[in-house]
């Protein structure tokens, strides 16, 4: 379980997410990333800062992508 909150916790950090949100999570969330690779990693390392930044009335924007 370390390894995999060490993995998660190092890919939110280096994309500028607070550790401590992820440090907030439970160990079955936390073990449930040990099927992602790099990229989907940082992408659940994302959607929990959204989801914590959502939690607290935070609007999240998205970009829309051009056609």
């Amino acid at each position: 379980m370390a390894f995999q909150r060490h993995r998660l916790i190092a890919a939110a950090v280096a994309q500028g997410i607070d550790r401590s949100i992820i440090d907030r999570l439970d160990d079955l969330d936390v073990d449930g990333c040990q099927w992602l690779d790099e990229p989907g990693l940082r992408r659940y390392a994302q959607i929990v800062q959204e989801n914590h930044l959502a939690a607290r009335g935070v609007a999240i924007l998205h970009p829309l992508a051009k056609p």
